[in-house]
């Protein structure tokens, strides 16, 4: 593998500078242990709005769909849903659509993660949620995967 050069490979980020983000999972994958879903690498990145989406299957066999943190700091639960709320081609922003709303902005920290699972019974079925998120640079050089 080439060493990647910074501002010829991949661009140099400020600070501040937005990001966007979306990682799709089917709904049988989710269980009702949380799991890391998604991981903020190299700095920290202050998440500023979000949306869930269904796609024309949408999601079933939880009761509720639920998004934490392993922060060091503030909120552990970013965002909760009733699996009533996401059936076929569905859009919720995190701020407002959930049973648990998302208070933006909140930080994920270097190292930390945004776990995902179900309450009561785990995902069924082939339904795929996506999770967008817009993200600014807090430090470092942050990236989430």
């Amino acid at each position: 593998m080439a060493n990647l050069v910074a501002g010829v490979d991949y661009p140099i980020l400020s600070l501040g500078t937005p990001q966007c983000f979306q990682k799709t999972i089917v709904c049988s994958t989710i269980t009702t242990g949380a799991v890391n879903w998604i991981t903020c690498i190299n700095g920290a990145a202050m998440i500023v709005a979000g949306s869930v989406e269904t796609d024309g299957t949408g999601l079933a066999g939880m009761t509720n769909l639920v998004f934490t943190t392993d922060n060091a700091s503030g909120l552990l639960t970013i965002f909760s849903s009733a699996i009533s709320g996401l059936g076929a081609n569905k859009t919720l922003a995190l701020q407002s659509g959930g049973t648990t709303a998302c208070v933006f902005p909140f930080v994920l920290e270097s190292g930390k993660h945004i776990k995902i699972n179900g309450t009561a019974n785990p995902g069924t079925g082939v339904g795929v949620l996506s999770l967008n998120l817009d993200y600014r640079i807090l430090s470092g050089a942050p990236y989430l995967l």
